[in-house]
């Protein structure tokens, strides 16, 4: 596979006689917290020069210069961070094969963690669904109990968790 090329069907890692049955990411209401929160903490400079610095007398010219500055690094601070945000949620990634699963954790900008089941090693998938939100977004968690080395593996709000389920238990 050539590094440009783009395809759904087709992952790091994959084996050339396995196929990819689904492919997920958590659901887009993990996301909507952490970046409501920055939108929030960047409104701050913001309402601090119009309500608070702005009627001021004594807010002269160097000040106004020396504020701007601290605001612009505070906005390069929050655009980090919602940059951290967004990376992390995009490349939390769930692969469900014909013959595994494939779990991807990016744990921080260089810290990544690399997790997979057989599914013939699979014993038992339960969900939990908990929550009206949860119930009305679908979306929760799925507990998978397995023979091999870890004995379970928790997946936490990932879409349509039942569908997700019955995948695994019926991976044909």
């Amino acid at each position: 596979m050539a590094i440009l090329s783009k395809s759904s069907n087709s992952f790091r890692g994959q084996f050339v006689d396995e196929t990819v049955v689904l492919a997920t990411r958590k659901h887009w209401i993990t996301i909507i917290a952490p970046m409501a929160l920055v939108l929030f903490v960047s409104l701050v400079p913001s309402l601090i020069y119009r309500f608070i610095l702005s009627p001021a007398d004594w807010f002269n010219y160097q000040y106004n210069l020396l504020f701007q500055f601290i605001s612009r690094a505070y906005y390069l601070i929050v655009w980090s961070i919602a940059f951290y945000n967004l990376m992390i949620y995009y490349l939390n990634t769930l692969i469900i094969t014909d013959k595994r699963i494939v779990e991807n954790k990016q744990l921080g900008f260089f810290n990544n963690i690399v997790n997979e089941i057989k599914l013939d090693k699979v014993q038992d998938v339960s969900v939990k669904i908990q929550g009206p939100l949860a119930t009305f977004l679908k979306y929760g968690d799925i507990e998978v109990q397995s023979a091999g080395a870890v004995s379970k593996f928790f997946f936490r709000q990932f879409p349509d968790p039942k569908k997700i389920k019955q995948i695994i238990s019926n991976p044909s």
